[in-house]
């Protein structure tokens, strides 16, 4: 329902530096999440990423139940969940805010 808030509504709340850095995004980024459905600490970061993609259309998100897609969990190492890649950059781990995809996705272009 998130998902459909962020893309058809006014969507979650940003400050405004932060949404004045994200449509500010001019580089194309593709943001690959692997979760668990069990996973209580994924929830945050599928719409954190989903928030960022709703606002800026260079920015793309996918993401993967790695208990259907196990070929990615071996393909990726990934040792834990949430994990992510940006573009091809990582893994990253963790939870993460809007704000703190945003920073490392500014890291990862440099």
């Amino acid at each position: 329902m998130l998902g459909f808030y962020n893309a058809a509504g006014p969507g979650q709340a940003l400050d405004e530096s932060l949404r004045q850095r994200l449509l500010d995004w001019d580089t194309p980024c593709h943001l690959r999440i692997f979760v668990s459905l069990s996973c209580t600490l994924c929830p945050e970061l599928v719409t954190a990423a989903q928030r960022l993609a709703t606002l800026n259309p260079r920015i793309t998100t996918d993401v993967y139940d790695l208990n259907l897609y196990p070929s990615l969990r071996e393909a990726y190492q990934v040792m834990s969940v949430p994990c992510f890649l940006i573009n091809e950059d990582g893994p990253h781990f963790g939870k993460k805010t809007a704000a703190q995809l945003l920073d490392l996705m500014e890291a990862a272009r440099t």
